[in-house]
């Protein structure tokens, strides 16, 4: 071989080396662009899916804040399932600056928003809440939409009049049937009669359920009195208890709105106190009254706190029954 091919035969070698060494660096070249793109594009979907969970999670009513990840879970692990169910409510609304959180479907009760508290409370009411059974079942499109039940119905019905002040008429109205036949043939609409009846029957499992409450309860239940005349001349009372449940939680309960036929004397106010507190059974565990300064109270609550202390129900023989209105006085 000649010293020309031997030159040769190594210039060719060095060329393939080199076009090797070039294909090789250019796969790696090509493989670390596709990784950064690759990488790019994970960092975009985990952007989006953030995003989207951050809209789902503000979702929430103007002075309302969704729940945090340490709500759910004490260990930062998954959220409960609940929390999708029901508002929060900013704890500097409340004294003891502990969040509350309140169904979405009926707004009916609040519960407190945090860990050391758990979630079993609102899964039990998710469980008994007929809105939120009712929506589920949509949801899922599952056969129990089908399976139309006229007792949920009505109660649903009994209680939208209830809250928003609607008319008994209001189910006989044809907008609101032609919407329920749309939404369901199966729905058999009622009368004002029968309504009415519902309103009715809802009220007074209502008021024995929370006066199963207040029996339940020890004694110092505080009262609140206030009478009005409305611009039509007529006159109106408003009996409030005040009481605090095992979960030191204060709760004020309208136990009656009433209609006063004239005259409105201190006997008469007082004949109507009593006869409500026996109503409720509750006439051995009022502690205190409170009323604004008009005359006609202090002379009836004198009065009530004579019957009241015939049976035995006054605590240190009434000298705190009466307490008169800071507001009212302070407005003077």
């Amino acid at each position: 071989v000649t010293e020309s091919g031997i030159a040769f035969h190594s210039f060719f070698s060095f060329i393939c080396s080199e076009s090797a060494l070039l294909g090789t660096r250019r796969q790696g070249a090509m493989e670390t662009n596709r990784d950064a793109i690759e990488h790019i594009f994970d960092e975009d979907n985990a952007t989006n899916v953030e995003e989207q969970r951050q809209l789902q999670d503000s979702d929430v009513r103007v002075g309302e804040c969704a729940p945090t990840i340490s709500n759910a879970s004490g260990s930062g692990g998954p959220r409960s399932i609940v929390w999708p169910e029901f508002l929060v409510i900013f704890a500097s609304e409340f004294e003891d600056e502990m969040k509350r959180a309140t169904c979405k479907h009926c707004d009916s009760k609040t519960f407190i928003a945090d860990s050391r508290y758990g979630t079993s409370n609102m899964k039990k009411h998710l469980e008994k809440c007929t809105a939120y059974q009712a929506a589920k079942a949509v949801k899922a499109g599952s056969g129990e939409v089908a399976r139309f039940d006229p007792k949920v119905y009505r109660e649903l019905v009994a209680k939208a009049i209830i809250r928003h002040g609607y008319s008994f008429s209001w189910v006989e109205h044809k907008g609101n049937r032609d919407i329920h036949a749309y939404l369901n043939n199966q729905v058999v609409t009622i009368t004002r009669n029968t309504a009415r009846a519902d309103c009715l029957k809802l009220h007074a499992h209502l008021k024995k359920k929370l006066k199963d409450t207040l029996l339940s309860l020890p004694r110092c239940l505080s009262l609140t009195c206030d009478l009005w005349t409305s611009y039509q001349t007529k006159g109106y009372m408003c009996l409030t208890v005040h009481y605090v449940d095992s979960n030191w939680k204060l709760n004020s309960k309208v136990l009656n709105f009433r209609h006063l036929e004239p005259p409105h004397t201190s006997s008469i106010l007082c004949e109507i106190v009593y006869e409500l507190l026996r109503d409720w059974g509750i006439m051995h565990k009022v502690f205190s009254l409170t009323l604004d300064n008009a005359s006609s109270n202090d002379r009836m609550q004198d009065e009530l706190k004579l019957k009241l202390m015939e049976k035995g129900c006054l605590l240190s023989s009434g000298d705190y029954f009466h307490i008169r209105c800071a507001a009212y006085t302070l407005n003077l």
